[in-house]
């Protein structure tokens, strides 16, 4: 996958798309990130919007609602719910309001680099391990952010995610796709498509 670059690429992750539509007026976004960097001096931007974020959407903790929800809600759905069935909701959000205050923000999706180990050597295996990311275009350079667990990393390998921390029982993840948003009604033999594709590089 390559890079992002600060020219073309930062006015497409300005774009909304059809999952990322707006839920709140911008001013309201504008006001919920200023207030929470007048109490909280030390945090970005990024930071401060994860804050309010988190603060309003909590985990799922009913398996039935994760399997009915998961990748078929739009942000508006999801911040309404108050509820977030993993990290793809979380992106979803984030990069929603992100882009509301003026930051440029990608979609990243990623596989666990163990699972596709595993994958490479048994195709049939349905438990696709992975985790979404978002990327900013902030003060000029493009940073990673993980909006589930809170975390901004400014130097990072794109295609080579070797994190200061786990997510599940891996820190090491492959990127697979940018996305301005997240597409509704994904399905298990189309990610192994693309899980095929990545264990065969």
């Amino acid at each position: 996958m390559e890079k992002l670059n600060s020219t073309g690429d930062v006015y497409l992750y300005l774009k909304q798309g059809k999952m990322t539509k707006p839920f709140m007026r911008d001013e309201e976004v504008f006001k919920k990130v200023q207030s929470d960097q007048m109490v909280n001096t030390k945090r970005s931007e990024i930071e401060s919007l994860m804050a309010y974020i988190k603060h309003h959407l909590k985990p799922s903790e009913d398996e039935n609602f994760k399997n009915k929800n998961k990748f078929r809600r739009t942000a508006s759905q999801i911040w309404k719910s108050g509820v977030a069935t993993g990290c793809a909701d979380n992106a979803l959000v984030f990069a929603t309001m992100a882009r509301q205050i003026g930051i440029p923000t990608t979609i990243l999706e990623t596989a666990d680099k163990s699972f596709l180990e595993e994958f490479a050597k048994d195709s049939s295996v349905k438990a696709y391990r992975g985790h979404f990311f978002c990327e900013c275009f902030y003060h000029e350079k493009w940073v990673l952010v993980d909006p589930t667990f809170n975390k901004v990393m400014e130097d990072y390998d794109v295609n080579n995610l070797n994190l200061p921390y786990k997510v599940g029982k891996s820190s090491h993840y492959v990127s697979y796709l940018r996305e301005t948003d997240i597409g509704k009604g994904r399905n298990i033999a189309e990610t192994n498509r693309k899980m095929i594709e990545l264990s065969l590089r």
